[in-house]
């Protein structure tokens, strides 16, 4: 577990993302797309594994977005990251165990600098993994494989990630996002009315 970290902070932000780091425990595969539950797949996207471990897309402010990850799973990755969450060494200046670079911590936009959104979870924690630990990595095109607006939506977008829209059951996705909201709501009658009430499906925290 990550009970022992040395700051609040990590132990209230990281812990929604512990299942994410459960996922490179998943050896008996050879490999795992994790997947937030608030994305919505609009074409197959079966494609995702013919891809490597480290693939996943950025966000508008952020290198690494954690919502679509491919994984190839591995006891030692995950004690390796369970051992850098336990360590503690974070700081918003320098990421995780200080190997972010200045030009990292920001991402220019028409309104100006925002710092890295979420760096001390999992989109942080990932980053430093696979961009300074194994540097084994590959950034997919996020307005085809995650992408993070509104709408319209891009024709060519395969998975789309319920960020910019808001949550499906926000109210400002439905003004923002309608058609995909009414989509999102199909489908989730339909696996819900076949599996029953106890599913819970497009609620996400990232």
């Amino acid at each position: 577990g990550i009970s022992n970290l040395k700051s609040e902070i990590f132990r209230r932000n990281l812990s929604p993302g512990r299942t994410k780091l459960h996922a490179f425990r998943l050896v008996q595969f050879a490999k795992v797309v994790f997947l937030d539950s608030d994305l919505l797949f609009l074409h197959n996207a079966d494609s995702l594994f013919q891809n490597g471990d480290g693939t996943h897309t950025d966000g508008p402010w952020s290198p690494f977005n954690s919502g679509l990850v491919v994984i190839e799973p591995s006891q030692h990755a995950y004690e390796t990251l369970l051992a850098t969450v336990r360590e503690g060494d974070f700081d918003y200046q320098t990421g995780w165990r200080r190997k972010w670079k200045d030009v990292e911590l920001y991402v220019d936009e028409p309104h100006g600098k925002w710092r890295l959104t979420n760096a001390e979870t999992t989109q942080g924690l990932f980053f430093y993994y696979f961009h300074h630990h194994t540097m084994s990595y590959r950034v997919l095109n996020r307005s085809i494989w995650n992408y993070q607006g509104i709408e319209p939506i891009p024709p060519e977008t395969t998975v789309l990630h319920f960020t910019g829209c808001g949550k499906p059951t926000a109210a400002e996705a439905v003004e923002r996002c309608p058609r995909a909201i009414q989509h999102w709501k199909r489908l989730r009658a339909e696996i819900v009315g076949s599996a029953g009430p106890a599913v819970i499906i497009g609620i996400g925290t990232g």
